[in-house]
């Protein structure tokens, strides 16, 4: 009973998840004023390009990355813990080191997203009182927290945390759920090759990768959940 307790817990957390991913392009363009110029630079780590916008009205700057938070991170925890528990009697420590790779991608990830949820809104609103000489000082800052979170965190170390998590989870599920399965290795694919590229600085690459993500992950999540919402209560039962 507990067991399917948490079945539905998990396959819960990851469909609501779905929503708050695709809701996090919807608040983020809203936060730019729908400048697609601009939306797509912040996309592609160029974060400095979004302050004057955000100093228009920076109570925006806090939802992108809130749900950024959720949508991508913390509501995948049980899903995780979930999956780990599934496949550890018959994979042992092969499960375990996806699933370590996959929390590592959740935790990692959240951080990012918290930090820049702060900096982000409370330098957005500094600059809109500042003058000309303290804007260079918050731009710095702002381009540098943007920097460290958006290309180190998301763009390098979260891409080969999740691309491993993903990979391996997609060779374990694929034997119970083909499609599904190979819905996620071609997900843990895109990280990988992403993450790589980015610390290879080659950014175009990148971001074709990064684009994919932002579609791939969220319907990966609500996907699974469906299922696992739909699953009958048998311990096999992914």
């Amino acid at each position: 009973m507990n067991d399917q307790r948490f079945r539905q817990l998990a396959g819960w957390t990851a469909f609501i998840s779905m929503f708050f991913a695709w809701g996090t392009i919807v608040v983020s363009l809203t936060a730019v004023g729908f400048n697609l110029d601009t939306f797509y630079a912040s996309v592609n780590q160029n974060a400095a390009g979004m302050l004057p916008i955000l100093a228009q009205n920076p109570s925006l700057a806090w939802w992108p990355s809130i749900f950024d938070l959720f949508g991508f991170y913390l509501l995948l925890i049980p899903l995780a813990l979930y999956l780990w528990r599934q496949f550890q009697p018959e994979y042992g420590q092969w499960s375990t080191l996806f699933s370590v790779c996959g929390l590592g991608y959740v935790f990692f990830g959240a951080m990012g997203a918290a930090v820049l949820a702060v900096v982000f809104s409370s330098q957005a609103a500094a600059y809109a009182v500042a003058d000309s000489t303290e804007q260079v000082v918050i731009t710095a800052v702002f381009a540098g927290f943007g920097e460290a979170i958006q290309r180190g965190v998301w763009g390098i170390l979260d891409p080969l945390l999740g691309g491993v998590w993903w990979l391996g989870m997609g060779w374990l599920l694929q034997r119970q759920q083909r499609a599904l399965g190979w819905l996620t290795i071609v997900l843990g694919a895109v990280n990988l090759i992403g993450g790589v590229s980015a610390a290879a600085r080659m950014d175009a690459i990148a971001g074709i990768c990064l684009n994919l993500y932002f579609v791939l992950a969220p319907l990966w999540a609500g996907w699974l959940g469906l299922i696992l919402l739909r699953a009958k209560p048998t311990p096999a039962s992914v």
